[in-house]
């Protein structure tokens, strides 16, 4: 009787191990809110997203959790408000690319402009009235890569203006964002 109770406890313990070991599930989105303790997330195309305990999770990928940031999200069982997460990830694109960007004024050197990019793919203007940036992106499948929007007000005309760059460090470790057309902005480090 007692083998057969053993047996029994063992293939039941056997059982709840095997519950406990199913594979991660992910969750992707954006990040809308982020506290100390918690990260809610949304898809593109949810009305809400999930709120996720962060307490034990692994963040060592997260960049900061900035709001807007892409972002994966490992947990097990039911996906439901206050699940924990095993696993938080961000682009780290996305947080080298939030901050001040600035280059000398071509017109005055002893001055600099540029732009700031917000989080939420907000940007806005640095001592600059003619080339005014107002929005950013990531670049899809191209880490790096980030694309600016905003307008070039002449004095005859304004026309809009998309621009790609490529976030890097030069050799001294300065953040620095290359756009397509050759311009070279380096990242204030407050």
């Amino acid at each position: 009787m007692s083998t057969a109770r053993t047996a029994a406890a063992a293939l039941l313990l056997g059982l709840s191990a095997a519950c406990t070991d199913e594979p991660p599930k992910r969750f992707t989105g954006i990040i809308t809110d982020a506290t100390m303790h918690t990260v809610t997330v949304k898809t593109p195309t949810a009305d809400h997203g999930f709120t996720f305990s962060t307490v034990d999770a692994d963040k060592s990928l997260a960049h900061g959790l900035l709001l807007g940031a892409p972002a994966v999200v490992e947990y097990r069982g039911e996906l439901a408000d206050g699940t924990p997460a095993l696993r938080v990830e961000t682009d780290s694109t996305y947080a080298a690319a939030v901050g001040r960007w600035t280059m000398p004024d071509p017109a005055n050197p002893e001055r600099v402009v540029g732009f700031e990019l917000l989080v939420g793919g907000k940007a806005r203007p640095i001592h600059s009235q003619t080339l005014v940036c107002t929005a950013w992106e990531l670049v899809k499948g191209a880490p790096g890569r980030i694309r600016l929007q905003g307008r070039n007000i002449g004095l005859d005309q304004i026309t809009d203006f998309t621009r790609t760059g490529t976030i890097a460090k030069d050799s001294t470790g300065v953040p620095t964002l290359t756009t397509d057309d050759g311009a070279r902005y380096t990242k204030w480090l407050d």
